[in-house]
């Protein structure tokens, strides 16, 4: 009698036990990645109410600013208060109706006396500079009045600027299609105001700086009381460096300012970009003096169980201001004919016929 050797049954067996367990091993890494997804989409819903909590910080604090330029808290992380309009703060009540909540805003401070000043971005529209009112503070609640002797400029560009050509090689102005660097050149313009100053005095006492993407090593020191007449309207090179996150910033540092605040008048600073636009951030320069009623930097933490969202933001506390570049201003090309007096030499602009 033969005995039969068929292992056809044993084989399917273990074929059909190989695609169970691989099978078994897709579903598992299905439900893995589902999971993964689920709980990484409740981390994003967790952080972004967290985020949300901390910008109505921010917006508690900018509804305050609005009642009271002067409002300060940078010394306790309580939430922010509203007076009602009443600046003594003798009737109150609290913004932060969720403070007690699981999602709340734990710590929000004011400073709207900073020793910076940022600017993102200022623009190329000579008609439209960006205008801020200098006025320096020594930093203490009472916001006691000093005067600016000087401070430092950085500009940068806008947006991402590549290893190639972020600052220019040229000595001379030129056309804007010419223009070779990444980063603009910066037009800053100091105005003085004194009680009783005549057009003329303003005039004389206006200080313009061109400054240019070009040079390197120490910050250059500008004495700004040096450069009025025929030196105002000057071209001066920043200090360039690039920073560790890569991003290229120019420097100058201006002096002696003559700041005429602490006797009634006013200093005005006037900012327009040229070429392209930049950022810029301006910083005064010892520490030991702020500027006042500019801007407010608000920092604001929100919490969602133990997720913690931070942010910080800027909020002007002064008007923008759209000051023309001239008396006579067009929106288009103009033929022109100018005739230099008492010389009787002419210059015409042959396109118009003229």
């Amino acid at each position: 009698m033969r005995k039969l050797d068929n292992q056809t049954g044993f084989v399917s067996i273990v074929v059909s036990m190989i695609i169970m367990i691989i099978l078994t091993l897709i579903t598992i890494g299905f439900a893995n990645i589902m999971g993964r997804e689920q709980r990484q989409a409740i981390d994003r819903q967790i952080s972004a109410q967290a985020f949300y909590a901390a910008e109505s910080g921010v917006n508690d604090a900018a509804t305050q600013l609005k009642l009271n330029p002067r409002y300060r808290k940078i010394d306790d992380c309580d939430p922010v208060t509203l007076n009602n309009g009443v600046v003594n703060g003798q009737v109150s009540k609290e913004l932060d109706a969720t403070n007690t909540g699981i999602v709340r805003s734990t710590c929000v401070t004011v400073d709207p006396d900073p020793n910076s000043l940022v600017f993102s971005p200022v623009s190329t529209d000579i008609n439209r500079p960006t205008v801020t009112l200098l006025r320096g503070v020594t930093g203490d609640a009472l916001g006691t009045q000093a005067q600016i002797f000087n401070f430092t400029i950085n500009w940068s560009p806008v947006g991402n600027a590549t290893d190639a050509s972020r600052t220019t090689a040229l000595t001379n102005l030129v056309p804007e299609n010419q223009w070779d660097a990444q980063m603009g050149m910066l037009k800053v313009t100091l105005v003085r105001f004194s009680p009783g100053d005549t057009r003329e005095m303003i005039t004389n006492n206006t200080r313009t700086l061109y400054l240019r993407p070009r040079g390197a090593g120490a910050v250059p020191s500008i004495d700004v009381g040096a450069i009025g007449g025929a030196a105002s309207g000057g071209v001066y090179d920043g200090s360039c460096s690039t920073e560790p996150d890569n991003s290229t910033k120019c420097s100058v540092m201006l002096f002696n300012i003559n700041d005429p605040s602490l006797s009634g008048g006013a200093l005005y600073l006037v900012m327009s970009s040229m070429y392209r636009p930049n950022n810029v951030y301006i910083e005064a320069v010892g520490g030991s003096v702020a500027f006042s009623n500019a801007q407010a930097v608000i920092d604001a933490t929100g919490r969602n169980g133990d997720v913690l969202r931070r942010i910080q933001v800027r909020r002007s506390l002064r008007p923008t201001y759209d000051i023309p570049a001239g008396g006579l201003v067009s929106d288009g090309a103009i033929c022109k004919l100018i005739t230099a007096a008492p010389s009787p030499a002419t210059t015409t602009d042959t396109t118009c016929g003229l």
